[in-house]
């Protein structure tokens, strides 16, 4: 596929359907995963593959209206890993129904498993932009410059070879 850029986009085998239950389904691989659960409540939790492969167990710890650009409330779950009761860890993901993942609809970023995360600039449907990052100038992100990085010293892995826990330590 490619866009009136001419850029060549990248074929991503899988589909989404969404149930009569107000769940987002991932069809990938022969495999049915759950993506979304709108028919949550506070205190529900449920669980959820991210995109390292790994279960993730979520729980809703909030939930209230987003306003969009339509001026329609959408419905907003907020919700935090099982493993992390205060979310102080790995944080908070927000579902927005409709839309999905406040990370990115289909994003999860190993949520359960990792600190790091991405966010939505934009969301639009139908040509028209509902959802805009207000701390975003831009719906768009452009790389314009690099400086590239030079190690002062290498990092220290041990025990090498390893067969269980692996230490990395980074110079000061």
């Amino acid at each position: 596929a490619s866009d009136t850029l001419l850029l060549d986009w990248q074929v991503v085998d899988f589909y989404l359907r969404e149930d009569d239950q107000q769940r987002v389904w991932k069809f990938h691989y022969f495999t049915d995963s759950l993506l979304y659960d709108f028919s949550l409540s506070i205190g529900d939790s449920v669980e959820i593959t991210d995109d390292l492969g790994l279960p993730c167990t979520l729980v809703v710890t909030q939930t209230d209206s987003l306003p969009l650009a339509d001026m329609q409330p959408y419905r907003r779950l907020k919700l935090r890993s099982a493993g992390d009761p205060d979310g102080s860890f790995f944080g908070f993901v927000e579902w927005v129904e409709g839309m999905g993942s406040l990370y990115g609809p289909l994003y999860y970023g190993g949520f359960c498993a990792t600190d790091f995360g991405e966010s939505l600039l934009c969301f639009f449907q139908q040509g028209q932009r509902l959802y805009h990052d207000s701390e975003r100038e831009t719906c768009a992100r452009f790389l314009t410059s690099i400086t590239e990085a030079t190690p002062s010293a290498a990092p220290i892995v041990y025990p090498n070879p390893s067969q269980g826990l692996l230490s990395i330590s980074l110079p000061a």
